[in-house]
Order: structure tokens, then sequence, then C-alpha cells
């Protein structure tokens, strides 16, 4: 069967060049490209998996999103937009970006040898009653967590952060593990007709929708909590070509919207009518991940490096600040605080991708070190050992919907919900769960032989 995953990715880059407005970006960003061509290409399976969801979006974020910005030295639109970069600035912050990813690639490639450990949970549906009053449990934590009704239901520019306490967050990773736990019940008990796992998800969801909805939540929020409750509702069967397609429309399309419904609260179809969608094609939205990466270069020519400081505090992000009042503030929010104290940018809250927490700790060799760490751990605890729920990878499921958030970054300020979701799954796995002898390993294409 064709693979038509790199057509994809192929003909929208040449399409791109064709009107790339600077002719070095096309050899900046080719390398890039070319890797993410040859990351989808080893994709066997039809169906659309973490590894199409990583490409997918260091290939807009890294290739498509400068291939379409840069002019000359400047990047049009974006947080630094009148800062001017010299070729050997992009070069270095290209070469960080695509150090990380070739690593990943090759620690993947390690691992294709082997076939994926796999072990089956079975959840049975008694387990329905006693979720459904943990999901009812957190949503009222969530309430009570963002300061009552009217603050949780308010848009994010309208919410009034001191009103939020300690048990927000936890809860909400909560009713993200109850409500996808109930969903795989329902779905292994549809063919059964029974009205007890539907009346349970549908509570669930509407829940869910309270708290999580395009009026009051940030957009990747929104696609950590429904892209799983869709993934496991069709089992992890989402056609990879159309999830392809999905995914660039919805940037195209559905993010500017999100961005106006769910920062000011204007209603959606005010927000549809007021978007202009004309330029998206060439110009992407809110792709801007690179900039950062690039004015780090200059940032960090400037204030020197921090030989493990920001690595440290990246990685014992969950301990409060005010328990260790030393710990290093995020690499991105210092950008981003000094290009809005500079009045560059208009908010500290901007993009900025793990690798450049590990540059700002000692340069390229940083880099290196770092993502032979991380992407080591992420291949051999996360991609190559599978704990299916009644036959669902529900690790897989909250992955795919977090990727393009914790590449967007600051991966310190994003990543404690995705943790704080494992752990709750974790537990509900081993309270819940039966263990199953495993009917199958399952390749790395991800699917049964």
């Amino acid at each position: 069967m064709l693979n038509i995953r790199p057509v994809l990715l192929s003909l929208y880059y040449c399409l791109n060049c064709f009107f790339a407005a600077d002719t070095f970006a096309i050899f900046l960003t080719l390398p890039m490209f070319v890797l993410s061509v040859v990351g989808v290409s080893l994709q066997k399976s039809s169906w659309f998996t973490v590894d199409d969801m990583i490409w997918i979006i260091a290939y807009l974020f890294f290739a498509i999103g400068p291939l379409q910005a840069l002019d000359k030295g400047y990047f049009n639109g974006g947080p630094v937009d009148s800062v001017p970069f010299t070729n050997g600035q992009l070069i270095e912050a290209m070469a960080g970006v695509f150090l990380f990813f070739f690593i990943f690639l090759c620690i993947h490639l390690m691992f294709r040898k082997r076939e994926i450990e796999t072990r089956n949970v079975e959840v049975s549906e008694r387990a329905l009653l006693l979720l459904l009053g943990l999901n009812i449990l957190s949503f009222v934590g969530v309430v009570v967590g963002f300061g009552g009704f009217s603050n949780l239901l308010a848009a994010r520019y309208d919410k009034d952060a001191a009103l939020t306490n300690i048990i927000a967050f936890p809860s909400m990773a909560l009713q993200l593990a109850t409500v996808f736990f109930i969903a795989i019940i329902f779905r292994s008990a549809l063919r059964l007709n029974r009205a007890a796992p539907y009346v349970a998800l549908t509570i669930s969801v509407v829940l869910l929708a309270i708290c999580q909805n395009p009026g009051n939540t940030a957009r990747y929020v929104l696609l950590a909590s429904w892209m799983p409750i869709i993934y496991i509702l069709f089992q992890g069967r989402l056609k990879a070509s159309y999830l392809y397609v999905l995914v660039f429309l919805s940037i195209i399309f559905v993010m500017p919207v999100l961005n106006l419904t769910s920062r000011e609260g204007v209603l959606f179809f005010e927000a549809l009518g007021s978007t202009d969608f004309s330029s998206g094609v060439f110009r992407l939205p809110f792709v801007d991940v690179f900039d950062m990466s690039a004015f780090q270069i200059s940032f960090m020519k400037d204030h020197g490096y921090y030989w493990g400081q920001k690595t440290l505090g990246l990685i014992l992000f969950f301990i409060p600040r005010e328990i260790w009042t030393t710990k290093a503030t995020l690499t991105g929010l210092d950008l981003g605080t000094y290009l809005q104290d500079n009045n560059i940018a208009g908010t500290s809250n901007l993009s900025f991708f793990v690798a450049g927490d590990f540059y700002a700790d000692g340069g390229l060799v940083a880099v290196v070190i770092g993502a032979l760490v991380v992407n080591y751990f992420f291949c051999r605890v996360l991609i190559h050992r599978k704990i299916l729920i009644n036959g669902v990878d529900l690790r897989s499921a909250v992955l795919i919907a977090a990727i393009p958030i914790l590449i967007r970054g600051p991966l310190g300020a994003n990543l404690g919900l995705t943790l704080q979701e494992f752990v709750f799954i974790a537990i509900l796995t081993v309270t819940l769960g039966s263990k199953q002898k495993a009917e199958f390993d399952l390749p790395v294409g991800g699917r049964a032989p």
C-alpha cells in the first residue's frame, strides 16, 4: 500500500518553496523537511500514530513555518518580526532543532528491530460507578479550583488568576483520566447495548464540556481533552492520510477562530465572520516556534550559558518556587519577559521549543546531551512499551493530543497536566484493571500481525 504521508509533505513544501520570499529560507529548512519526510516514510501503519503527530508538528513548526515567514533576515509576523537575524544565527538555531529530531529518529531506529512490549489490562463494566463518582468529584474540584463557575466559564482574558488554587489542575487531570476510562468501557460494551455505559459517558462528557469548551479553554487544552475521546471511540483506527489533512486545516481555519472564542469570549459565528483565512495556505497562523529559537541565539550570546541550571529546573518543575527559591526560571519565560519589557512582543507567554532549554545550558553540545536523554526515555518507555486498556492504547491517545503543545512549549509550563494525567491513568489501571496475557506483540508500526 502506498504511504501517502511523504507525498503530502513534499507537495506542500514544494508549493511553499515556489512562493518563498527568501531563497535562503529554502536552504535553511531543507534539512528539517528531508528529516520529516524520512520520519513519516518509516510509518507502516495506515492509522495515525504518536510518530505521525511528532513528525507533522516538527514539519509545520520548523520547516514550513520559517519557510513562509523568513524574508531577508526578518520574520514576517510573530513575536520578533522587528528583530533582524543573521544567516549564522538562523543556521545555528536550525542546527539545534535538527540535532534534537535527528537523535530522536536514530534512537527510534535503534528500537525498530525489537518487538513492542505489550500488556493488555481489562477494566470491566463494574468499575463504571466508581469512575463516574470520581469524575463528578473531580468536576467539583475543577469548579472549586478555578474559584467558582463564573471564573471557570469566563474567557481566558477575563479569568482572575488569583482565584485559581492548587487543586485546579490535579482535578482537571483526574476528570480527563476518568472520562477516558469511561469512554473505553463504553466502547468495549457498545455491542452489548447496555444503558449504564451510555449514561456514564453522557454525564462525564457533559461535565467535561462545561469545564473545557471553546469559550473558556486554551486551544491546546481543548485538543488534550477531546482528541483522546475520539481516538478511544475509533479504537485508534484514525486514518493517517485524513488526519494529516485535518491537522493542516485545523491550523488554518480552526485555530484562528478558537483564538477569539477562548481568549476574548467572542461568539463562534462572530469569530468565524471576523477571521481572515485568505492567506492561511501560505502563512500558517501561530506557527512561530522557530522564531524564538532564532532569537535565543543572540540572547544567549549577551547573557551567557547557565551550565545545567535551566535543565535542572525543567526536570524538577513540580517543586514550587516558594520552596526552592533559587530555582532557575524557564528559558522561554526569560526571553518572553525581555521581549515584552522592550516593547518587542505584547506578552511574555510565547512559544519555546525544549531544545532551547538545553541550548541555554551549554550550546549545541548541551542540546545533543539533552536530546539523547529525553528521546531515549521517550522511545523506551512511552513508544516501545504498550499497556493496552481493553485493547486501547490510552497512553498513545494522550500523547498524540499533548505533542503539539509539548513541542510548541515552553515544556516546563505545559508538561504538568500531561504528567498528572499519566499518574491518574496509572493509578486507575492498577486499581481497576485485571492483567491479561498479551494476545500478540505489536510490531513497531503499531498493528497486530
